[in-house]
């Protein structure tokens, strides 16, 4: 009988146990089903948007898209009804610029924030450029101000640029020019910095001020000295200088297509747009680069000139990367994706065998640079009748060719025209005497990307024995380098 009413006592006392763990238990799903609930409401950021002047335009669709280390990604879309839209997206939004396009064929840039859980824009169509100032909050406001002082420094630095261009033409100038230039960008340097220190101090805590518009500064140049090494010195300060505001430890540098504006106005113009500049300036950004230490902002640079260097060239910059920067990136997908293209880029660097080039001559003659070399040595040029450089350097070219034509030299010229008739009407007017030939395939053509050939001119200068031994060599140079090679 005690053993009974023992044994009954531990079985309640197990159930109870039993019930109080259950109970514990449901507490805490309890506990993370409400959590869940309230982090899903909080975590959910919404773009309300209206249209304005639409007109008898058919806007149906709103597509919104990040900018993020070059890439432009799609994030998320909505239907237009009435002229209203409304984004709700789980997720906070990555700091940087987003691109709102209107049915495909009209964008908006806009800034967005992990900050802000509720945005209303306007969006007015026939007014696209100001719509940002109609999105009423700071970090919009702030971004507005930016697009202008951007603009305005965009078109005054090309004026820069060629006032610099044309004096580097020059054999001698005088000081007033010197100082004429450094003056102009002095000022706009003074500018920008002034509509900087606007938008920091009245919208200190956006992420155009503390990411997106330091990018804007450029290196001050007043204690340059005026002399003949004036440009110079301009130069290397600027190369060495131009990357000092960016905040490179911060991977949202790269959430704005701006980053790679000014990347590209300092390869197009600080670098002067020649392989030795370019080299100097990729080494004074992995400088920096490296410096900042930060392995997001690294393998967006590397991205940017692997595809900015491939696609537009010259393949030496292009092989000046991969064996000189790559350190901890030959993995990124750019790499292995372009490894077979960089290894024909290889095999056409200078010191290594030509490969053989094929066209037809204005009669229709099927002619090879193979007849050719091994006879003589031979200056390959591709070239254009569109081309205005060629035009101006094809007469040159021609004088040095009258002076090495009885010394084993033969130009073999490649045009890139599709039309037969501009072709013909070339050749009478620049009246050459050496081989020219076309396929009428322009960039299409295979002995063009055989070449690698972006731009035109370009000059491939051959030996006897097959080698390519020079490139892009014209004037005084092309002359030193036949006075070296053609015997």
């Amino acid at each position: 009988m005690f053993n009974n009413v023992c044994s009954g006592v531990i079985n309640i006392l197990f159930f109870y146990k039993f019930v109080e763990n259950q109970l514990v238990m449901l507490k805490k799903i309890l506990f993370f089903v409400c959590l869940f609930a309230i982090v899903d409401v909080y975590s959910q950021t919404t773009i309300n948007g209206t249209l304005l002047n639409t007109g008898v335009l058919a806007l149906d669709n709103i597509k919104l898209y990040s900018y993020s280390g070059g890439d432009i990604k799609l994030v998320d879309s909505a239907k237009v009804i009435n002229n209203k839209f409304t984004i709700k997206r789980k997720e906070f939004f990555s700091n940087g610029a987003y691109k709102l396009t209107i049915s495909g064929f009209q964008y908006v840039d806009y800034i967005f924030t992990s900050k802000e859980s509720s945005v209303d824009i306007v969006i007015d169509i026939k007014n696209l450029k100001d719509s940002t100032n109609l999105c009423f909050n700071d970090e919009n406001a702030a971004f507005y101000k930016f697009q202008s002082v951007f603009n305005s420094q965009k078109v005054n630095l090309m004026f820069v640029s060629k006032t610099r261009s044309n004096l580097m033409k020059l054999q001698t100038f005088q000081e007033a020019d010197l100082m004429n230039l450094k003056n102009s960008v002095s000022q706009l340097n003074g500018f920008v910095k002034n509509e900087i220190d606007k938008i920091k101090s009245k919208y200190p805590n956006t992420y155009t001020s503390k990411v997106l518009i330091n990018m804007l500064l450029e290196p001050d140049i007043s204690n340059i000295t005026l002399d003949k090494n004036y440009l110079t010195k301009e130069h290397e300060l600027q190369i060495n200088n131009f990357f000092n505001s960016w905040d490179l430890k911060n991977p949202e540098v790269f959430n704005n297509p701006y980053v790679f504006e000014r990347l590209q106005t300092f390869f197009s113009k600080v670098c002067y747009q020649t392989e030795k500049g370019y080299k100097a300036g990729i080494d004074a950004l992995m400088m920096k680069v490296n410096t900042a230490n930060n392995e997001i902002v690294r393998d967006n640079v590397i991205i940017y000139l692997i595809r900015n260097f491939n696609r537009f060239g010259p393949i030496e910059v292009v092989l000046y990367i991969m064996d000189n920067h790559l350190e901890g990136c030959s993995t990124l997908p750019v790499v292995q994706e372009n490894k077979e293209r960089i290894e024909k880029m290889r095999n056409m660097a200078m010191g290594q065998k030509y490969t053989d080039v094929l066209g037809s001559d204005i009669s229709g003659k099927e002619v090879k640079l193979s007849d050719y070399v091994g006879k003589k040595n031979v200056l390959l040029l591709f070239w254009s009748s569109g081309c205005p450089h060629c035009m101006q350097e094809i007469p040159k070219i021609k004088s040095v060719y009258e002076q090495f034509k009885d010394k084993n030299l033969e130009v073999f010229s490649f045009s890139l025209d599709t039309d037969k008739n501009k072709w013909q009407k070339a050749l009478n007017q620049l009246n050459t005497g050496w081989i020219n030939v076309c396929d009428f395939k322009g960039f299409a053509s295979v002995n063009v990307s055989n070449y690698f050939v972006y731009q035109t001119p370009v000059g491939v200068l051959i030996n006897k024995d097959g080698i390519m031994i020079a490139k892009n060599k014209w004037g005084d140079d092309l002359i030193k380098v036949l006075n070296e090679n053609v015997k």
